[in-house]
């Protein structure tokens, strides 16, 4: 178990107001949900829920423990994405220039899954086995095979 997950497990218990409602949410055992926020109190040294057999609340601990655990959970769920790029954010028009071999034998076959997982996105595909001007052309990504002519 991660040591982040009795937080998580102690907060939706606490949100469903009861250990079966929270296990079946996080697709856990009653009696898991139930030895994890056991083995929070041991930890933390306090009573965290006041149990009955139908419903649990939290304590004047336990309301204070969970608005902590709440901002900790969400905290590391924004930290372990803070890098992830996620495909909906990816958007736009992407000028690609190839040419007309790697353009019909590679590119074209390739583009339906891109765009399928990035529909966000266009491309503008030249294919041309001409030397194009990048800057004039706008184009943002060019193949060319073969000795350079010109480096400007």
């Amino acid at each position: 178990m991660d040591r982040i997950d009795p937080f998580r497990i102690f907060a939706r218990v606490v949100e469903c107001s009861n250990f079966t409602r929270a296990g079946d949410t996080l697709g856990l055992p009653r009696s898991s949900v139930s030895a994890a926020v056991q083995e929070l109190e041991n930890r933390v040294g306090a009573r965290l829920l006041h149990r009955t057999t139908r419903k649990v609340a939290p304590t004047q601990d336990g309301a204070a423990f969970y608005e902590r655990c709440v901002r900790l959970v969400d905290d590391v769920a924004e930290t372990e994405s803070l890098f992830r790029r996620t495909e909906a954010r990816l958007s736009g028009t992407l000028r690609v220039d190839v040419p007309g071999r790697i353009g019909r034998l590679i590119l074209a076959p390739a583009l339906p899954d891109f765009l399928e997982r990035f529909p966000q996105i266009n491309i503008d595909l030249g294919v041309t086995d001409r030397a194009v001007n990048l800057i004039e052309g706008s184009i943002d990504c060019v193949l060319r095979v073969g000795p350079l002519i010109d480096s400007d």
